[in-house]
This record gives C-alpha cells, sequence and structure tokens, in this order.
C-alpha cells in the first residue's frame, strides 16, 4: 500500500480534506450571496418605511394611519437585517471551522420573517381598511351602489 502525498491528500475530490469536512469557495460565495439578497429585502422595506414616515409628517390628517404602517414596515426591516446578519456569521463560522455541512439550514427563520411581513401587511391593510370605514367612503360606496 503507498501511502499518499500532501499533495494528492489535496487534490483528491473526495468530501474531506487534511483537516476534516472539505469546504469549496462557491459555498463561502453562496452565503454572501444570500446575506446580500436578504440584507437588499431589509434596505428596500427600510426606504418604503422611511418614505411613508417623512410623507406622514407633512400631511397632518393621515398621520396617524401612515405611522402604523411605516413602523410596521421598519420593525420588519430592522427583523430581516438582525436575521441576516446572524444567519451569515454562523454559516461562515461554520464553514471556516469545517463543522459539518448538514446543519447549515434553517427552517425556521424565514417562516417567521414570513409570518413578521404577513403581520405588517396586514397592518397596512386594517389601517387602510379602517381609514375608508370612518371617514364614511367606505359606506357612501355601499349606499349608492343599491
Amino acid at each position: 500500500i503507498r501511502a499518499m502525498s500532501c499533495l494528492e491528500k489535496l487534490m483528491d475530490a473526495g468530501t474531506t480534506d487534511l483537516y476534516g469536512v472539505r469546504v469549496e469557495p462557491k459555498v463561502f460565495l453562496a452565503n454572501e450571496r444570500t446575506f446580500l439578497n436578504w440584507l437588499s429585502m431589509s434596505v428596500s422595506l427600510g426606504s418604503i418605511a422611511s418614505v411613508l414616515m417623512t410623507f406622514g409628517r407633512k400631511n397632518a390628517e393621515v398621520a396617524e394611519g401612515v405611522s402604523i404602517v411605516s413602523d410596521s414596515l421598519l420593525i420588519t426591516a430592522i427583523a430581516f437585517c438582525i436575521y441576516s446578519s446572524n444567519v451569515f456569521f454562523w454559516r461562515r463560522r461554520g464553514l471556516r471551522r469545517k463543522i459539518d455541512a448538514d446543519h447549515y439550514d434553517d427552517p425556521y427563520g424565514p417562516t417567521v420573517l414570513g409570518a413578521i411581513l404577513l403581520f405588517a401587511l396586514a397592518a397596512i391593510f386594517t389601517s387602510g381598511l379602517v381609514k375608508l370605514v370612518t371617514n364614511g367612503v367606505f359606506v357612501a360606496a355601499i349606499s349608492t351602489s343599491r
């Protein structure tokens, strides 16, 4: 039996190298790409919240409804940012330490973030509906259609 040299072990196409689990460079790049996508979503939501906050300050008659909408979107954007940062650094630490690659997925995080976003959109819809009902626009539209 011939002993493999260090170079042959490194060039081996198997799943492990001299130090444990082999990590391809594309895995690091995929982690960064996922992180940037989550941050992009967070920046988009934060930008929409910022525009709504500015609009709400200039129009006093809609300030209350817009405040609810912008606050819910801002909280959602912050949650997306915190989640993406935690997952990125957790995965990066695991990849650098070459921990078993079967445990890099997060089945609960995206579901929770989706629920938060759904809650924010429900708050937006509810505030719009309440605004329509309190102004009588909704009631007037129903009475004129009969």
